[in-house]
């Protein structure tokens, strides 16, 4: 019986017809030191959409023999692109190799997120595998696969395997934002008029913002119409037309008048806010617009007259 267990190797005496020999054995490690354990210090990881993430993998293995092992990953969302990469060359590998001088390989296993992704998949946490595994067991890998394709292989099958395994949890963060697009900051009316600005509520973010409610700041006695008042739930990737319209008092003096636009949501717990933007608003005199007009079309006769005068004069 083998009391040190961990003996790599023994002597063996042998004595027979009154002559003793010794023989030097090797020992093979059992069958779960010769594959190598994984772990990670970075088991759960979160990432916005659209940005690479890394976990940092430790493989080692007891046994000196030399051999090669492939690299899987189970239940990890086919939405998910990952590379098993050299740490030191950034090269891409699929299988690790051990030898009597090394025992030891640090990996990195990098997933990338889609920029566009479910609403399913974020902010949720998504455990995956990474198993450790001999070539010849790489057919009950794929027959596993293929046998829940579609779906999540259950824990209890993946025991089954003869592998060595580290569990990874993944958590997408989406970004949640609302943004004021206004084509035009600046307008001019005539007292006694009314200011109608058109301008559009964005989602450029990765996450629905709900209760979108876009508000403008008028000075005091103004009256202030905007249509819709809210937007229940704003998408990715939406543009919404909003409409507000703008009464000055009737005692409204002559001048230019800053107002600022405002937006805000809600994104779960979040309070989502639009960056501010400046409206100005300048009123004019009555008639002193019709008189520019006025100015603006003697000024078009006079250069169709001079355009028309000088296509005759060459002609002659």
């Amino acid at each position: 019986r083998l009391l040190k267990r961990d003996a790599e190797q023994l002597t063996v005496n042998v004595e027979f017809l009154g002559t003793q020999k010794e023989y030097s054995v090797f020992l093979m490690k059992e069958a779960t030191e010769d594959l190598p354990a994984v772990s990670s210090t970075q088991y759960a990881q979160q990432g916005q959409l659209g940005t690479k993430i890394k976990y940092d993998l430790e493989l080692e293995r007891l046994a000196k023999t030399e051999q090669s092992f492939a690299l899987v990953v189970m239940n990890l969302p086919p939405e998910f692109s990952f590379a098993f990469l050299d740490p030191s060359s950034g090269a891409q590998i699929t299988q690790v190799k051990f030898t009597s001088e090394v025992s030891k390989q640090n990996l990195s296993f990098e997933v990338s997120i889609p920029a566009k992704l479910e609403p399913a998949l974020i902010d949720r946490s998504i455990s995956f595998h990474i198993l450790v595994t001999r070539q010849l067991e790489m057919k009950a890998v794929f027959e596993l696969t293929r046998k829940y394709e579609g779906q999540e292989v259950p824990l209890e099958e993946i025991a089954r395997l003869k592998a060595n395994k580290v569990n990874l949890i993944l958590i997408p963060k989406g970004t949640p934002k609302v943004e004021l697009v206004v084509p035009n900051l600046f307008k001019e009316i005539q007292l006694g008029e009314t200011a109608e600005l058109k301008l559009s509520v964005l989602n450029p973010g990765t996450l629905v913002v709900r209760n979108v409610v876009p508000t403008l700041d008028p000075p005091v006695e103004w009256q202030v119409e905007i249509e819709p008042k809210d937007l229940a739930v704003l998408e990715p990737g939406v543009k919404q037309p909003v409409t507000i319209t703008i009464r000055p008092p009737s005692d409204v003096a002559v001048g230019e008048y800053s107002m600022v636009l405002k937006c805000v949501g809600h994104s779960g717990i979040d309070t989502v806010e639009a960056p501010e933007k400046d409206f100005k608003l300048r009123i004019s005199p009555k008639g002193h617009m019709t008189g520019t007009l006025v100015l603006v079309a003697v000024l078009v006769g006079l250069v169709l007259f001079i355009a028309i005068a000088s296509v005759r004069i060459s002609r002659r």
